[in-house]
């Protein structure tokens, strides 16, 4: 039997390790665990992250709650692994017609975050509702890319992490989304970072 290795401070996360966590997954150690009391951040990891078990476990770790879009359920198919990982919250797409799956995704008359979504990660380019019938396949990505972005902030989500910095992050988009969407949008290694903080 492994020896119980006990976090030296309440924790929200998991607080006990065994020698054998640890010699598995060392980096582990290197991440501080969150403290009882923290509030449970959720972020939403993008389709171009995976697989991403490592990142999952860390943040796991430190109390976050960490979910994927439906649309990279879709992406990926069932049978990919990081969509295997336990506790992996699932964060549900608005309905399109033609591109969302009956039980994948929430109907309504959604938000209005979505066109201003797409409006800025296509720098203005992106087809206006009605003229969508034959996008190719940059324009399908980028639709995907703001259904799993609109989902991310309709559910109140706290942090976005993608390594999508045309799309997300370059020329202003991230400061424009984040204001507009009331998020954070980092990096993996921006998150990362700020867990070792």
């Amino acid at each position: 039997m492994s020896e119980i290795i006990s976090s030296p401070r309440p924790c929200a996360a998991p607080g006990l390790f065994t020698v054998t966590d640890l010699l598995i997954h060392p980096y582990m150690a290197a991440y501080p665990l969150s403290c009882e009391g923290a509030s449970l951040k959720k972020i939403t990891i993008d389709t171009n992250l995976l697989p991403a078990d490592d990142f999952i476990e860390i943040a796991k770790v430190r109390g976050y709650e960490v979910g994927i879009g439906s649309v990279t359920e879709r992406e990926l198919g069932s049978s990919n692994s990081p969509l295997n990982v336990p506790e992996l919250g699932r964060v549900l797409e608005l309905g399109i017609v033609g591109e969302s799956r009956v039980g994948s995704c929430v109907v309504g008359s959604g938000s209005d975050y979505l066109e201003i979504i797409l409006q800025t990660i296509s720098n203005r380019s992106f087809p206006k509702s009605g003229n969508r019938g034959r996008l190719t396949d940059g324009q399908r990505r980028q639709l995907r890319d703001a259904m799993i972005l609109e989902a991310h902030a309709r559910e109140g989500r706290d942090i976005f992490v993608t390594n999508d910095k045309k799309g997300f992050i370059d020329d202003g988009r991230r400061e424009k989304l984040q204001s507009l969407l009331k998020t954070r949008i980092l990096t993996r290694e921006e998150f990362l970072r700020e867990l070792r903080g």
